[in-house]
């Protein structure tokens, strides 16, 4: 019978197919939820805040105390200047006002008085594209023609992954079409202003500088979440109309005004941070805020390290296995995967982090782990019959078998 060649030339062939075979999985994302799911629980970590961000909640217990909802545009300029008397640093309004109001006069005067103008937001209509041109609204509402005199723009569009979770913000989209809801005939390519996100447009007013975070192309940013629904300071919105709190609470304070009732409107998601309870748009605002105060940003490595890398470790790990028994080899193959997701929380950790794509080096380490020790256990048993055919004859079977 002709023997077999060695395990670890059969083992390093292995290494390569299966290296390969993760490489195009990763080339084109085929494990993006696992790896989305992996990504998640090991990058995505609380931090530590201070009391500068605080909500005011368009709350159930608000909601209790002045009634159904949309409430008077009055009461909106009302709280405007309340908050406004205190000084905060900016102040960002999550409610759109696209339609006109018979107290739109009201509020624009209310607007007007403000030291401040704050950010009211506004939406595009994204549609199904993908790639650069969903950056090309097919509708873009604006907030009533009366009120945007006296206010600062921003989009609140947000574009959720396939597995149903928020992980990144578009930073800006472009201000297609004419004023109001308009049609957007502008051809891509064409010269538009853009508008820029919520978070950012406030971010940019409090601290009176530009940001400049990494993006893809589709001026998509990762989100690194502070923390789950909940983390900042909320206070109800009917205590601030009625006095109940002092306006110089606000004093240096990025003030975010927004929904926090269930049902309210469809401004919830799951996120990353918190799997199994989903967080309201105007405290997602607050975590991007708070990212790029803090100068955080992620960015993925690029495909081709990453591909590198993968195949580099694979072939490792074979040939360490080469010389290993296999309780030694399973210690050997754990350590180097410990190690490998050490790297990977270590670089997304840092202020300008980077993300590493864990679940395919880990399983193509692991797959070509047990397909190596298959392949030795089949060389064995072929080597023990080879055996047990030649000497069988000569000697006794027990004696074979030792």
């Amino acid at each position: 019978m002709k023997k077999l060649p060695g395990t670890k030339y059969l083992g390093l062939i292995i290494a390569v197919a299966v290296s390969l075979l993760f490489s195009l999985l990763l080339y084109f994302d085929t494990l993006e939820s696992w790896n989305n799911l992996l990504s998640d629980s090991i990058y995505q970590k609380k931090r530590g805040l201070g009391s500068e961000i605080v909500i005011v909640g368009i709350d159930d217990v608000s909601l209790e105390a002045l009634g159904k909802w949309p409430w008077p545009r009055s009461y909106h300029g009302l709280l405007l200047e309340a908050i406004d008397s205190g000084a905060p640093k900016a102040i960002g309004v999550d409610v759109l006002f696209i339609e006109d109001s018979e107290e739109d006069e009201y509020f624009a005067d209310s607007l007007r008085t403000l030291s401040q103008k704050p950010v009211l937001a506004c939406y595009g209509v994204l549609g199904d594209k993908e790639g650069p041109d969903m950056l090309y609204p097919v509708i873009m509402y604006k907030p009533a023609a009366m009120l945007r005199e006296f206010a600062d723009l921003a989009h609140i569009n947000a574009k959720i992954d396939k597995d149903g979770f928020l992980r990144h913000t578009i930073l800006h989209i472009y201000d297609v079409g004419a004023e109001g809801a308009a049609d957007a005939n502008d051809p891509p390519g064409d010269e538009l202003p853009m508008i820029p996100s919520f978070a950012l447009k406030i971010a940019k007013k409090a601290y009176g500088r530009s940001f400049d975070p990494p993006t893809d192309d589709c001026m998509r940013m990762p989100i690194r979440y502070a923390g789950k629904g909940g983390t900042f300071e909320q206070v109800p919105y009917y205590m601030v109309l009625t006095g109940e709190i002092d306006p110089e609470y606000f004093r240096d304070k990025i003030v975010l005004i927004g929904p926090t009732a269930v049902g309210l409107v469809d401004d919830y998601y799951f996120t990353p941070i918190n799997r199994s309870f989903q967080m309201y748009g105007v405290e997602v605002h607050a975590n991007i805020i708070d990212q790029l105060s803090r100068g955080l940003s992620w960015q993925p490595l690029s495909k081709a390290l990453q591909i590198a890398v993968l195949i580099a470790l694979t072939l490792i790990a074979v040939l360490l296995l080469s010389r290993m028994r296999l309780l030694s080899g399973l210690l050997t193959v754990l350590a180097l995967m410990g190690g490998l997701v050490g790297c990977g929380i270590y670089l997304a950790h840092q202020e300008r982090g980077y993300l590493l794509d864990l679940i395919y080096p880990l399983g193509s380490i692991s797959i070509s782990f047990v397909l190596f020790y298959i392949l030795r256990y089949v060389e064995e048993f072929v080597e023990r019959k080879r055996v047990t055919n030649v000497f069988g004859r000569y000697m006794e079977p027990r004696l074979v078998e030792r």
